[in-house]
């Protein structure tokens, strides 16, 4: 009669390192020529984590930038908020990533809703690394609303932006719709535009 080990049913680490390395083979084509080790990182982490890491990252950098920031969780409006020292107003960061698709390439950034936050940030996971920009979420929604259907229903409700592989969206006709995220531009934003 066999008896039953303790680790009966678990997955030894000999197989899992195998299966490990096959699926890195394969999956290796789907990164072709990403050379960043954090877009290489970001594009192995499912979507609905790359999301939440994506805003640790926009927190990080908010830190770094010396804002005084705190993070949210999922069922709060905004994925961070910011106190700005200068008058004590409390500002909410909407946060947004986006992969290339594998085919187009075209990066879209699904959700941008006009009344979840002040500021919305939006994330290129690029093949040469992460670039963040930001804008001023009214400003973002009224001008997307002419070129974009608010979609109501599904997992992100909002405006769905695309952009190209090079990060240019074409009804932007040289208007700065999202400046590079920088301490200046973070501030720009904040103040719609002004």
């Amino acid at each position: 009669m066999l008896t039953a080990t303790h680790n009966e049913g678990f997955i030894n680490q000999r197989i899992f390192q195998r299966a490990k390395a096959n699926f890195d083979a394969e999956y290796a084509n789907r990164l072709d020529g990403f050379t960043s080790p954090e877009s290489i990182d970001m594009m192995r982490t499912g979507s609905s984590e790359g999301g939440r890491k994506i805003e640790w990252i926009i927190y990080e950098w908010l830190i770094d930038a010396g804002f005084a920031a705190s993070i949210g969780n999922s069922r709060e409006t905004g994925d961070i908020y910011v106190q700005i020292e200068l008058d004590g107003e409390m500002i909410s960061v909407e946060c947004k990533g986006a992969r290339p698709n594998i085919k187009s390439k075209i990066y879209t950034f699904h959700g941008i809703q006009p009344r979840k936050s002040d500021v919305t940030v939006i994330v290129f996971i690029r093949p040469d690394g992460i670039q963040a920009r930001v804008g001023n979420t009214r400003t973002v929604c009224s001008w997307a609303r002419k070129y974009y259907s608010y979609i109501e229903t599904g997992k992100k409700p909002g405006y769905s932006i695309p952009y190209s592989k090079h990060g240019k969206n074409r009804n932007e006709h040289g208007i700065e719709i999202f400046r590079n995220l920088t301490k200046e531009n973070f501030l720009w934003a904040i103040n719609g535009w002004e």
